[in-house]
């Protein structure tokens, strides 16, 4: 009885909740959430937009570097199946007014609409440098005004173009060990999970003459971090050399010849360096360590844990869809979707693979876009890839509703559809001598691209690379099938008609050609 008294207090609570909440929430600006934050080297802080310039430490906040940046919001809950009918934005620059309810900078005015995803800015460009503040109302189905939203703030850019995506600042959760073991003063201690991280660890030395051994790394081996783990698989070891009384310690992290190469990615100076690592060692340390002793700083993108939550009767299952959450939160620690640690490279299939699974556990779409503008720019070498970019263009339209990237890269996007490769057969190829230095220099490579049909050799079940690949033109067939829909949502109807055509060319060709 007193399980089920507790069941319906629950409820009653959630119902009081939901219809409480009569404004619209979960306010982003550009794709971005966070706006509103001021970071100091990955932690939230207690200073404002208005107080940055005065700051002495050096801060982070996310920018929004359009002119005309998208407003997106969540339409309150009235109940079952309440439909958002319209809506009014008001845009300030000065939070006094937007507090009055007034948008001295830009006011919709009641807009009849549904729209609450990426909806366009419509007023004077915006200004760089410069604070701005906005506000949301909505207007339900059953003729319902809501009241204001809370107030969301954004700063701008140096530099603002009609349209450019943004970015959220790069954050550090704090962890400590979950597991503390010691063996003749050498202490091992296990973080549950991988992250891509930075050790601290507070120690005393009585003279100021000790040295310890401090080892990270992703595998054990008898009960120790691993040394040699093989491949690519992390270890780094750090001689630390204490100082007489208790202080708190940070491992710099080893700089890795690979992953930091030219090509690579970038660590933030705010952040810094970082190496994934589950465990962690204290080697010749004769005093006592506590699981608090020992931090560990992971750096990730902002993830929201509790948007999304799976349980079933399959306890292997729920591992296997933990790990897989928890995965893309893990590796996002760049700002893009990269290939890992081995060369910190975003290459399109990763980011195709990570994006629609992100979607699906988290109210996140910004990492993607910046992901996919990235390798826009910074292609990769294997010719399926190259069409994939397409593929994600459309998912990120198709998540967002905000067709300004489209738009943006359309020209780029026709060239990455590889028609310039069509052989007289009427499939595409990068064997026929087609790979011109104009057609590569029109998808931003250097050199010529291969096809990878991406399995190692001895898992290809005998796949025969020949001039025409089944893989690369399936890939090319879908590539024009979503080009096509590009082209109708831009509103570009001769291309349409174009694309419609030449991938109902490839499906005849590509049946004749591929199947017995």
């Amino acid at each position: 009885m007193r399980k089920q008294g507790c069941l319906l207090v629950y409820f009653a609570l959630v119902v009081f909740c939901t219809y409480a909440q009569n404004k619209p929430t979960g306010l982003m600006t550009d794709l971005l959430k966070k706006t509103g934050e001021v970071f100091i080297n990955g932690y939230p802080s207690t200073l404002d937009h208005e107080e940055i310039d005065s700051a002495i430490e050096p801060v982070q906040t996310a920018k929004i570097l359009s002119e005309y940046p998208s407003f997106s919001w969540i339409v309150p809950n009235k109940g079952k199946n309440t439909l958002q009918s319209g809506y009014r934005i008001i845009l300030s620059d000065s939070l006094n007014l937007i507090q009055k309810g007034e948008g001295n900078v830009w006011d919709s005015g009641t807009v009849n609409s549904g729209r609450s995803v990426s909806v366009a800015y419509r007023g004077r460009s915006l200004q760089p440098r410069k604070v701005y503040y906005w506000r949301v109302k909505a207007i339900t189905d059953n003729s319902e005004e809501s009241d204001w939203s809370d107030i969301k703030s954004f700063r701008t850019g140096d530099e603002l173009k009609p349209y450019q995506s943004s970015s959220e600042v790069l954050v550090k959760s704090v962890e400590h060990p979950v597991l503390c073991s010691t063996r003749d003063d050498n202490w091992f201690f296990d973080f549950g999970k991988a992250s891509f991280g930075q050790l601290l660890v507070r120690l005393t030395s009585e003279t100021g003459n000790d040295t310890v051994i401090v080892n990270l790394g992703e595998k054990v081996r008898d009960g120790r971090v691993d040394s040699r783990p093989g491949g690519t698989i992390r270890y780094q070891s750090y001689s630390l050399a204490l100082l007489k009384g208790t202080h708190l310690y940070r491992i710099k992290v080893h700089k890795d010849k690979r992953n930091t190469l030219e090509v690579a990615v970038k660590m933030p100076a705010y952040i810094g360096e970082v190496v994934p690592f589950r465990y962690a060692e204290v080697l010749h340390y004769g005093n006592k360590l506590d699981k608090e002793d020992v931090i560990r700083e992971s750096v990730h993108y902002p993830f929201d844990d509790s948007t999304s939550f799976f349980r079933c009767d399959n306890d292997t299952l729920n591992q296997i869809w933990e790990m897989s959450k928890y995965t893309m939160k893990a590796t996002s620690f760049t700002g893009v979707y990269v290939d890992g640690d081995r060369e910190r490279i975003p290459y399109e299939a990763d980011i195709l693979i990570n994006q629609l699974s992100h979607y699906s556990v988290d109210r996140e779409y910004s990492i993607a876009r910046k992901s996919l503008e990235y390798i826009l720019k910074k292609p990769t070498w294997p010719t399926e890839w190259i069409l994939q970019a397409i593929l994600i263009a459309w998912y990120d339209y198709m998540y967002t509703g905000d067709a300004r990237s489209l738009e943006k890269n359309y020209p780029l996007l026709k060239n990455r559809s590889l028609m310039q490769l069509k052989t007289s057969k009427g499939l595409i190829s990068t064997t026929t001598g087609l790979q011109t230095s104009a057609f590569l220099q029109s998808i931003n490579f250097n050199k010529p691209i291969q096809d990878i049909v991406d399995w190692p050799g001895e898992e290809r079940d005998g796949f025969v690379f020949c001039d025409h690949n089944a893989v690369v033109n399936a890939f090319y067939y879908e590539a024009l099938k979503i080009m096509e829909q590009i082209a109708r949502v831009l509103n570009k109807q001769e291309d349409r008609l174009f694309y419609a055509k030449a991938h109902q060319e490839v499906y005849k060709l590509f049946n004749d050609t591929f199947f017995d």
